[in-house]
């Protein structure tokens, strides 16, 4: 097992790092906020909901990571919370979103008629699915990282054992996945992204509104010699478009966005949970080599309810 949490914690990493640098050179090269660089520091911004969709789908992590204190609001929802599992978001949604508009252009070029948005959203549904089913069947199966201690049954794969896995798992991240694609695949004739071209006709027309005082003003006195300081009309760059967005508006924007899509989706694990249909429990403890952390109360059949871990037995042992 800590082999492949290595083997997790370096691709995590490495990818968050390689990715965001290359992100970031590419901004300053062009000197602007790319879609591309907004899109995943607003999936870094999705991290602190992990805790609250871990709590809905009963997920628990191996005790053998580095993770956040166990007391923390948010983060005591569940036993325990990896310090790198926010680096994960960027790299599974922008990287699935960025993987959909691939594999939507390739069968643009393959299918020339094919409609753009049913290619973007139908690629983003698919990388979703696919990318979840890769990554937490290999983890939980192989490396044995992390587990769902309950799920629903007739939703599941391997059910009724340490490795089941719930496949509206892999749904969710589809459905999350495939606004991004669109999102982030989706540009006008001049390139920009639709979140782009919103900010910036808010701005221009907020501008706008604020200069008509000021006009009405000078009409008024016009036949007399008192003269009214106003702000420089706006130059014919500004007049016609061409602006580019505010930079902190439209990554707020982004960040708004995926909270909103992100949000959505996740209110479905925890309806789940309220309603009590993950009854299938997994059968054995699943991190035999780690420190001790599920006992027979967690895996109980005739009480599946019961799954909260002792958050101060944890504590007193210095997990």
């Amino acid at each position: 097992m800590r082999f492949w949490l290595w083997v997790n914690l370096i691709i995590t990493v490495g990818l968050f790092t390689v990715t965001l640098i290359f992100l970031v050179r590419r901004a300053v090269r062009e000197r602007r906020l790319t879609t591309e660089l907004a899109l995943y520091l607003a999936t870094l911004s999705l991290g602190w909901m992990e805790a609250v969709i871990d709590w809905g789908a009963f997920v628990y992590y191996s005790t053998m990571w580095a993770h956040f204190p166990t007391d923390w609001p948010v983060v005591r929802l569940i036993p325990i919370l990896p310090l790198h599992i926010p680096l994960c978001y960027t790299w599974f949604f922008f990287g699935g979103a960025w993987m959909g508009v691939k594999l939507a252009k390739a069968l643009m070029h393959r299918w020339p008629r094919l409609n753009m948005n049913v290619a973007l959203i139908g690629c983003g549904l698919f990388v979703g699915f696919a990318l979840d089913f890769v990554v937490e069947n290999f983890f939980i199966s192989v490396g044995g990282l992390w587990t769902y201690t309950q799920v629903w049954g007739p939703l599941s794969l391997r059910g009724g054992t340490d490795t089941q896995w719930p496949i509206y798992m892999g749904f969710a991240m589809a459905l999350s996945i495939a606004p991004y694609t669109y999102l982030l695949g989706k540009r006008n004739d001049r390139g920009e992204d639709l979140i782009a071209v919103a900010v910036r006709s808010f701005s221009l027309h907020r501008r706008a509104r604020a200069t008509q005082p000021v006009a009405a003003m000078n009409l008024a006195v016009a036949g007399t010699a008192t003269t009214v300081d106003a702000p420089p009309a706006p130059t014919s760059r500004t007049a016609t478009g061409s602006r580019r967005p505010n930079w902190v508006l439209y990554l707020l924007s982004w960040v708004v966005v995926v909270h909103v899509v992100y949000g959505t989706v996740s209110l479905g694990y925890a309806v789940l949970r309220w309603t009590g249909v993950q009854k299938t429990v997994s059968t054995v403890e699943p991190y035999p080599d780690g420190k001790a952390w599920y006992d027979g109360i967690v895996t109980k059949p005739d009480d599946p309810d019961l799954n909260r871990e002792p958050i101060g037995a944890a504590v007193r042992a210095g997990l």
